[in-house]
């Protein structure tokens, strides 16, 4: 065990925030809530990779990672990030994490299992780890 004798006087930090909030303030709780949750998704999601449930035509392994998704951008704004913006006719693969901050242009692709770490402009195809942009003609041209 570590011991520094400092202590850590009952507070936490939030991401981008130089304040140190309550440990038992309603945001630190909340987001504890939520990693809860997360955490009891993904055992979920394993259970249903195993047992291969569907509901209907859906993979419901593949729509828990949908909410797990949702979650982890409800709590990194919770904590002060940037918000993400998903502009109209844009898709997201599966499995692809954006981070916070980031715009996704309008009528781009984001590929499967891709890592988003910065801006994506419109009419793209964009894939990877990190996320590398392939410029495309866009569709409405003739």
């Amino acid at each position: 065990m570590l011991y520094t004798r400092k202590g850590d006087s009952g507070k936490t930090a939030v991401f981008g925030c130089d304040q140190r909030i309550s440990k038992s303030s309603a945001i630190a709780e909340a987001l504890g809530t939520l990693d809860e949750i997360n955490s009891f998704l993904g055992v979920c999601k394993v259970l249903a990779h195993q047992t291969k449930v569907e509901c209907g035509k859906l993979k419901v392994e593949e729509i828990i990672n949908a909410v797990q998704q949702n979650l982890f951008i409800v709590q990194a704004e919770l904590a002060g990030a940037d918000k993400i913006i998903i502009k109209e006719n844009s898709c997201i693969g599966s499995h692809s994490v954006i981070m916070p901050g980031v715009t996704i242009g309008k009528n781009s692709v984001i590929g499967a299992f891709s890592f988003v770490n910065k801006d994506i402009p419109d009419d793209v195809i964009a894939y990877g780890v990190p996320v590398k942009i392939k410029k495309i003609k866009p569709i409405n041209q003739a």
